[in-house]
Parts: structure tokens; C-alpha cells; sequence
């Protein structure tokens, strides 16, 4: 079976971390600038997306986790996803 992506499964480990640290450090300021809870959450904790400096950070607790009841909640206080 070959490779879906040799050019990233083959990869170095520092370049590898460095790449996902820099999709990590995308999607958080992404999920930050454009879903309201998790701006909440990160603003409630002092979090701001600039607070990732390395892939370590991702465990800390001050990240929101997310699970059936946020997205709930969620879905519950933000409605703008559906149709009127």
C-alpha cells in the first residue's frame, strides 16, 4: 500500500512538529475569530490564540475540550446556523 502523503509521512520529526504546531496556531486563531463560544471560553481563561507557542500548549487545561454537551450548548445559544 503507498503513501497518501509521502512528502509529510516521511518527513523529519522537528519538521513534522513544526508544521502541526503552525496548523495548531491556524485553527485555534481561526476557531477564536469566528466561533463565539469558543471566544468566550478562551476570553473567560485570559487565553488568547497568540498564547501558542508550542504543541505543549494544546494539553494545557486552559484549552476548551470539546464534547456533546458544548456543542449542544452551543448549538442552543448560537443559532444563526439555521434557517429562518
Amino acid at each position: 500500500m503507498g503513501m497518501y502523503q509521502p512528502e509529510i509521512e516521511t518527513m523529519d520529526r522537528n519538521e513534522l512538529e513544526k508544521l502541526q504546531l503552525e496548523r495548531l496556531q491556524k485553527q485555534v486563531k481561526n476557531v477564536y475569530e469566528n466561533v463565539p463560544m469558543y471566544r468566550e471560553r478562551m476570553d473567560k481563561k485570559g487565553v488568547k490564540p497568540e498564547d501558542i507557542k508550542e504543541l505543549k500548549d494544546l494539553a494545557r487545561s486552559w484549552l476548551p475540550r470539546n464534547s456533546s454537551k458544548i456543542w449542544f450548548t452551543c448549538m442552543r445559544r448560537y443559532r444563526s446556523w439555521r434557517s429562518s
